[in-house]
């Protein structure tokens, strides 16, 4: 597992990598209850506290209060229609599930509020990423010099390879041409999306891992149906 945030000690934000076992309900085992078990052990964590999203790869965004608790956690009751997911409650676990798509996490140190997204290409497009740092600042007065985000590993622009049928889709100057393939840069997009919406670069986080190219890393992109599990990014108020 990979932590961020790690300079500030009232919050936990983790993503996990396939030695911790497959994390995500969206992948076939009989082995996700007592991975996530284990998980949550490692890191004094009640996974009963847990809440996920469904992850249609839009843009919505749910505030998460107590009742929502243990959503998603054991069974696939998430909350359903959802990618990102935000609270300012303590003892409430926001989590998300990726196998190559970008996980994001925020943190607002002076309000004590923290959100988490599942990015895909179709999320990222969309602009799920600025909407969720503008609904922190809307509802919750963040500020952008107290506005702390992480983005996770996630597929890199040497293995996301895009088609000519949703070229448009995307700004051209994160694109480049190898060999007569097309490839995109999601995370410098983001990094773009974030300043346009007044994030200080200072306050990111950024991981340079591939989870296409590094095999501690489940990534439907690289191993398609024979892709055996996911990872769970995870953040909570301590």
């Amino acid at each position: 597992m990979i932590g961020f945030f790690e300079k500030f000690s009232d919050i936990i934000a983790t993503f996990s990598d396939s030695t911790d076992g497959n994390l995500s309900f969206k992948w076939s085992g009989d082995n996700v209850l007592a991975n996530r078990q284990t998980f949550f052990n490692q890191l004094e964590l009640s996974l009963p506290n847990l809440v996920t999203v469904q992850q249609v790869h839009g843009n919505k965004i749910i505030k998460v209060i107590s009742k929502d608790r243990g959503r998603g956690s054991t069974e696939k009751n998430w909350l359903n229609g959802y990618d990102a997911l935000i609270t300012n409650e303590k003892n409430i676990i926001l989590g998300i599930e990726t196998a190559d798509c970008l996980p994001v996490f925020f943190y607002d140190k002076q309000n004590q509020v923290i959100a988490i997204a599942h990015a895909g290409w179709q999320g990222v497009v969309k602009e799920i990423i600025p909407k969720l740092a503008e609904l922190m600042k809307k509802d919750y007065n963040t500020k952008s010099d107290s506005l702390h985000i992480a983005i996770g590993p996630h597929i890199g622009k040497c293995c996301f390879e895009i088609k000519q049928d949703i070229l448009d889709m995307f700004p051209s100057k994160f694109l480049q041409k190898i060999n007569n393939r097309l490839y995109y840069d999601l995370t410098a997009l983001v990094v773009d999306q974030l300043k346009t919406v007044g994030v200080h670069h200072k306050n990111l986080e950024i991981s340079s891992v591939c989870t296409s190219c590094n095999h501690k890393y489940y990534s439907y992109r690289r191993d398609k149906s024979a892709n055996q599990g996911g990872q769970l990014g995870i953040i909570t108020l301590i």
